[in-house]
């Protein structure tokens, strides 16, 4: 495990605008990494352990984060595998609508809608790592060099655009959506 994962899985400010990141695996955890590393802000940021799975991620999700989603300076982002699945990202809100407690139920799933998303490669991380177009833009062929690149093209600072490959472009919505709610307080 990196000497920086726990350095960098320190609480955040539950009082100001903050991002948790719950990744589904060690390469998705380490493409985090790779994010946080390359923001201006990053105490308030939180990458948790790994959850081994996207319906791990889903559960966890579910069970400890949820109901946190009531406040209004929580933005989550689930970082999953797609697994070539077009449907998936709509599979985990499914998952989510029908699983939630019913105490607060509206009010939990009003707060999603505006501040969770879910992100990841279309198929995994490995596949994306192998592709002749990322080992041209990222130096090391490492995850997280990836996160890195994605992090300088949130930020407007890589035109490579990263964001905009055939395995990533499926995140533009919530992508988009996202950088509205953390561009001014990550970069």
């Amino acid at each position: 495990m990196p000497y920086y994962v726990a350095k960098y899985n320190m609480g955040v400010n539950n009082a100001k605008p903050h991002l948790i990141i719950l990744p589904e695996d060690y390469a998705n955890e380490q493409i985090a990494h790779g994010f946080h590393r390359s923001i201006s802000n990053k105490g308030q940021v939180q990458i948790l352990n790994k959850a081994k799975g996207w319906r791990k991620v889903i559960n966890k999700f579910i069970d400890d984060h949820a109901c946190k989603m009531l406040n209004k300076n929580r933005i989550m982002v689930l970082l999953i595998d797609f697994d070539e699945d077009q449907n998936r990202r709509e599979q985990a809100i499914k998952i989510i609508n029908d699983d939630l407690p019913v105490h607060n139920k509206e009010a939990i799933l009003k707060a999603i809608s505006e501040r969770l998303f879910i992100l990841g490669v279309f198929s995994d991380p490995e596949k994306l790592r192998g592709d002749k177009e990322i080992k041209q833009i990222v130096d090391k062929n490492k995850f997280d060099e990836i996160g890195r690149k994605l992090a300088e093209d949130c930020e407007g600072t890589n035109s490579n655009g990263i964001w905009k490959h055939k395995l990533l472009e499926h995140n533009k919505n919530d992508l988009n959506r996202m950088n509205q709610l953390v561009k001014h307080f990550l970069f």
